[in-house]
């Protein structure tokens, strides 16, 4: 009865043992879990911005792929070889542009979301292409498209710049018109000035004669 008793015993220490070695184990595996997903993410969020700004590097290179792709698929049937690579050219230039133009404008914190954009918009500009072609009349609407949208740019850049250009001659004007009313101004103040110094030379010298009279009444002989 008592050898039953302490081998019970013994079972349950073990028992109770091994209990906390699991408890353990399952603590240290909890932790070391928690740190490597803690790890985890901080390296995902360390590495995040890079992510996407090679995301918006790649949508800006698609864009500009897709809007050549849909010139080529939709001008090549009808139009000669160099006004089609001279068409197709438009979608690098502008996009190299929009980089160039943000730059000069000290604005790189907008990059990478105008190269989305420009993905975006290149994608969309794709999609409505193939759309476009399935509809009875876009042939017709493909073929006037260029025209429409150089009369478009041109009545903007008349409109638009003609105002800033106009703007800026009267500006140049007006700064020429101030700068000859302050020479003639000038001119004016060094005018009276020599006039003030010519009536105060002429008064020493009245001065001088009445000094030079008086010395001579006082003294008859000299």
């Amino acid at each position: 009865m008592i050898n039953i008793t302490q081998y019970r015993s013994t079972e349950i220490k073990m028992a109770s043992t091994l209990l906390n070695i699991i408890s353990k184990a399952l603590k240290t595996l909890v932790e070391f879990l928690t740190v490597l997903l803690l790890g985890l993410i901080a390296g995902i969020l360390i590495i995040l911005p890079w992510v996407l700004r090679a995301f918006a590097l790649i949508g800006w290179l698609a864009g500009t792929f897709l809007l050549w792709l849909t010139i080529n698929d939709l001008y090549s049937k009808f139009t000669p070889t160099l006004p089609l690579v001279a068409l197709t050219a438009v979608p690098a230039i502008v996009s190299t542009a929009l980089v160039v133009w943000l730059f000069h404008r000290g604005q790189q914190g907008k990059l990478w979301g105008a190269m989305t954009l420009w993905g975006l918009i290149g994608w969309l500009i794709w999609k409505g292409s193939l759309l476009l072609m399935k509809w009875q009349y876009g042939p017709l609407v493909i073929q006037i498209l260029p025209a429409v949208f150089s009369a478009v740019l041109l009545l903007y850049i008349n409109l638009r710049w003609g105002l800033v250009i106009r703007a800026r001659r009267f500006a140049r004007i007006a700064n020429k018109g101030g700068d000859a009313g302050c020479a003639s101004h000038h001119r004016i103040q060094g005018a009276e000035k020599e006039r003030a110094l010519h009536d105060l030379a002429g008064q020493n010298n009245a001065h001088a004669d009445g000094h030079l009279r008086l010395h001579s009444n006082i003294n008859p002989e000299a």
